[in-house]
């Protein structure tokens, strides 16, 4: 005859301590920070993740050219400087200023990523600026501006999701919970 007895006082504690593990969360969170920073920095540097951002668009380029004045000829004209510097820029990488400036706030049971640039939302999720007619005046000028216009045209700002969990991300995540709930460790 076999007897198998099971010490049901130890699996009770342990299965206890599991589900304290499980209600508070933090130190995962906590330590999916890094990664999770590593992961935004890998989307900016490739341009987008899965997808591609969409390009500059030419306003935008020839706007930046004009407004440094190495960077065209004296007919208005781009000039080398100016091609070159043209040809390496990459949307959302201008200054660094949001991607520096990106941070997270971890939970017992969230993970939150927070972009608190007053621009981030339109780069996020793109945006529909409407055309700009003047209230008191017949025309509309702002410095940089070659000559008064009637009213601007408007613009459609394509969006560059930047924060985003990419599938590896939400893997590691759930490896690094079922890590720290089963034995308390953190990955």
């Amino acid at each position: 005859m076999v007897v198998v007895q099971v010490l049901a006082d130890d699996a009770k504690a342990a299965l206890r301590a599991m589900i304290g593990r499980g209600e508070n969360l933090l130190p995962v969170m906590s330590a999916f920070q890094s990664p999770m920073r590593a992961s935004v920095e890998k989307t900016f540097q490739e341009g987008g993740r899965p997808e591609k951002w969409a390009p500059l668009a030419i306003g935008t380029m020839s706007s930046f050219a004009v407004s440094r004045k190495s960077f065209t000829t004296k007919a208005g004209f781009l000039s080398p400087t100016g091609r070159e510097s043209l040809a390496g820029r990459r949307r959302l990488i201008k200054s660094g200023l949001l991607l520096r400036t990106i941070y997270f706030v971890p939970g017992p049971m969230s993970f939150e990523a927070v972009a608190p640039q007053p621009y981030a939302g339109v780069q996020q999720f793109g945006a529909r600026i409407p055309p700009i007619y003047p209230k008191s005046k017949k025309a509309l000028f702002w410095p940089g501006l070659a000559y008064p216009v009637k009213h601007t045209r408007g613009a459609t700002v394509p969006p560059a999701p930047f924060l985003v969990f990419q599938q590896e991300d939400v893997a590691l995540l759930v490896e690094m919970i079922a890590g720290f709930v089963a034995t308390g460790n953190i990955r």
